[in-house]
């Protein structure tokens, strides 16, 4: 069991399962902390039929409300928070379900079958930035092993501005001793 803070998170697939009875994820969480009270952050996850999408989960101790100004920048694509939470990323389930920013159109697990893709989270002290990169379409610096995470904006599908977020509502996302611990 390794934890870490921060970095470049990917995952390649040629064909993921799809189904009833299915819920295929990819997750982090933080360890030492019960759920969702040291957050957690869905990088890929889909139930059944149900659409893909990235989320965020915090628990009641650590708020954590996102600027959706920061979110949905002029000349950006827009990224509804598909979890109609108004960008509150606190989880009690069932009225609470934290939040879920994600550029349209979502994804079934049937869709993401026949879609051979590079999925990567740039995790910075004031952001979380997630890529959907199409198989033919990666870049030579993954190819190579040298990041330019700076240059794959044309495949973002969800961002999360922590830090921004946390100017406008003070002290909120994220909470420097809770939430985003090493995972």
């Amino acid at each position: 069991h390794r934890t870490w803070k921060y970095g470049l998170i990917g995952m390649r697939f040629s064909h993921v399962p799809w189904g009833c009875g299915l819920w295929p994820a990819f997750w982090t969480h933080a360890p030492g902390y019960p759920w969702p009270e040291g957050g957690e952050f869905d990088i890929f996850e889909y139930v059944n039929d149900i659409p893909s999408q990235t989320s965020f989960h915090t628990g009641a101790r650590n708020r954590c409300k996102l600027a959706g100004s920061m979110v949905n920048k002029p000349f950006c694509p827009v990224m509804p928070d598909m979890n109609g939470m108004d960008y509150d990323c606190t989880t009690k389930y069932p009225l609470q379900l934290g939040c879920a920013v994600n550029r349209a159109p979502l994804m079934n697990g049937q869709d993401w079958a026949n879609f051979p893709s590079v999925i990567l989270v740039e995790w910075t002290e004031r952001f979380l930035k997630v890529f959907v990169i199409p198989e033919q379409a990666i870049p030579e610096d993954l190819h190579e092993d040298k990041p330019k995470p700076n240059t794959w904006d044309r495949w973002l599908v969800s961002y999360y501005p922590f830090a921004q977020s946390n100017e406008l509502y003070n002290d909120t996302c994220p909470s420097p001793g809770d939430v985003m611990q090493p995972q």
